[in-house]
């Protein structure tokens, strides 16, 4: 009886301290989708609406490289068709104009990350 309570209780805490800790892509999105909505004066709905599709694309790279031992150009499709999809879902509620300078400020942001600021 004690076992399973102690069972019962190690489960518990650890599903909790799973439940409320935010993946390093969901944090990289947030940043991403803020620093973007900031930029561009977007309203709250928008805001969210691109937080979930910058998401969604990280979620696309990481299950889809995950574990793998892929070439540079397969890693080039793959972020390519990621970013195909997103501009997809982006075109529900932005213009293509919109659509190109949030592209631009990811790949400003990319490159900004890769000189180390």
């Amino acid at each position: 009886m004690k076992k399973l309570i102690l069972l019962i209780a190690i489960i518990g805490f650890s599903l909790n301290g799973v439940a409320q800790k935010k993946s390093d892509f969901e944090k990289r999105a947030k940043r991403s989708s803020n620093a973007i909505a900031d930029k561009m004066n977007l309203k709250k709905e928008r805001k969210t609406f691109l937080y979930e599709a910058i998401l969604d694309k990280q979620k696309q790279n990481l299950a889809r490289l995950k574990d793998q031992e892929l070439t540079e150009d397969q890693k080039s499709e793959i972020y390519a068709e990621t970013s195909r999809m997103m501009n997809e879902k982006l075109s529900e509620k932005f213009t293509q104009n919109e659509i190109q300078t949030i592209n631009s400020l990811i790949r400003e942001q990319q490159s900004q990350k890769r000189k180390g600021y």
